[in-house]
């Protein structure tokens, strides 16, 4: 966040179009949240306008990258699995 406000972002358009994208916890930004978050700063930066609503589209698009989450047990059993089926291959042992 430094990066945004160093590189000459009003401090208080930062935080507008933070408050903007922080729905779903006050104060924070989910995955989805936070890249709306970063197209609206890059757009502000070529037109300084701040947009008031989030469309209902760009609503959408929030809900639809915060829904593909990895959970850590998904991921350790697909490495368990890969391990175990690579382990099989006469190649590797």
């Amino acid at each position: 966040m430094k990066k945004l406000v160093e590189k000459s972002l009003n401090k208080h358009a930062l935080a507008a179009i933070w408050k903007l994208c922080s729905n779903t916890i006050k104060g924070y930004l989910t995955k989805g949240e936070f890249f709306v978050f970063l197209n609206i700063v890059e757009e502000y930066k070529k037109t300084e306008k701040i947009i008031n609503v989030l469309s209902s589209e760009t609503k959408e698009l929030i809900k639809k990258i915060d829904s593909v989450t990895v959970k850590k047990e998904n991921v350790r059993e697909s490495i368990r699995a890969t391990s175990i089926l690579d382990a099989s291959q006469p190649f590797l042992k």
